[in-house]
Formats: structure tokens, sequence, C-alpha cells
């Protein structure tokens, strides 16, 4: 009971000590240590833009779709698009292409937010190593169906 009573007694000390833990002296100037994770560029879409599809595949790899290409029956019906998804370090990149010709036409990348969804995709434009003031392609934002505010990811659009 003593030790409970000096401790509430000496309450308003402790606090005060406890606050001035860290701070520093106002005339030392204050510095931060927060540091901000460098989000790396997974695809280099750049060096993407003017390939055709099977260049691409070259330089991603084999896209991790079970068909990465239209059947006969299915080419029969002229379809003008089809899509491959390759996957790198827990990113999915979707590209866009025409069966019949072999030129990409764009590229998508969703968040990979758990919520499925993000308010600042500035990540996944470095992601991509793209920016929006390229005149070679252009950054539409995807938004989610629900919020306009919000978006499931990038698609970049070949000029």
């Amino acid at each position: 009971m003593i030790t409970s009573k000096l401790f509430i007694k000496n309450l308003p000390l402790i606090l005060l000590i406890l606050s001035s833990c860290g701070q520093t002296n106002s005339n030392t100037s204050k510095t931060t240590n927060v540091s901000k994770i460098e989000i790396k560029a997974t695809f280099d879409v750049p060096t993407l833009i003017g390939k055709n599809i099977d260049e691409v595949r070259k330089i991603l790899g084999n896209p991790s779709d079970n068909e990465i290409e239209p059947s006969r029956q299915q080419m029969k019906m002229n379809l003008d698009t089809w899509d491959n998804s390759f996957e790198i370090d827990g990113q999915t990149l979707l590209v866009s292409f025409n069966p019949q010709n072999r030129k990409v036409f764009d590229f998508f990348i969703e968040t990979n937010d758990p919520s499925g969804s993000t308010s600042d995709y500035s990540d996944l434009l470095k992601v991509c190593n793209v920016d929006e003031n390229n005149s070679n392609y252009i950054i539409e934002a995807v938004p989610t169906i629900k919020d306009n505010s919000k978006f499931t990811g990038i698609k970049i659009k070949l000029k």
C-alpha cells in the first residue's frame, strides 16, 4: 500500500520525466530517422514498348496463364484481344495483345494491397518504371466499382 501511495504521489513527476525523454535541446536541430521503403521497378515497361508479345515473353519469361494463346477455334472467330499474366516478386503484370498480329497494346498492374484497392497509385508507377508525363504511353488509373476515389490498379496504354 505504501508503494502504491508513493507511486501515485510521484506520478506527475514520473510523467514529466518520461515526457522529456528523447527530446532534444531547443538549440539543436531536430532530425527524423523515418526511413521510407524504396519501391524498385519490378517491370521495366518502357523497354517493353514497341515489342510484340513473343518478344515480351522472351524478356519476362513464361506467362502464368493456363492458356497463353487462344485456341484454333477462338482464332477462327478473329479475336483481337488476348492477355498474358507475368508474375515477378509478388506483382502481376497483365499484357494485352492482338493474337492475330501479335502487337501489344496495353499493360495493367493491380495493387497488391490486401483490400484490393488503393487511393495512391504512385507506387504502381514505380513498380512499372513509368511516369505520367511520357509521350509514348498514357497512364489510366482504373477506379474501383464502389468508390471512384480508389483504384484497383493502373493501365499503361500505348499510343
